[in-house]
């Protein structure tokens, strides 16, 4: 199965330092290595705060897994909105 990958920071300071990068990319690994099959298409990094509604990373992220046919995974899924 394809993989298109969203990490999201809210600040400038977690994206710099790795903190909280670090640790959603870690458990994106450990998931993917539940899955003999897991081919990752490529992943993106959005460093906003929680508050913006509009996030062109995400935006990217959704339309390349539709183009590639591929799962978007984040870490967690309950920080994206519906309407995405």
């Amino acid at each position: 199965m394809k993989y298109v990958i969203y990490y999201r920071v809210s600040t400038d300071k977690q994206g710099r330092s790795g903190l909280g990068l670090e640790a959603q990319q870690q458990q994106v690994k450990t998931y993917l290595q539940s899955k003999p099959d897991a081919v990752v298409v490529d992943s993106y990094v959005e460093i906003d705060s929680g508050k913006k509604v509009e996030r062109k990373k995400l935006n990217k992220a959704v339309a390349h897994a539709k183009k590639a046919k591929a799962v978007l995974l984040d870490r967690k899924s309950t920080r994206l909105n519906s309407s995405h």
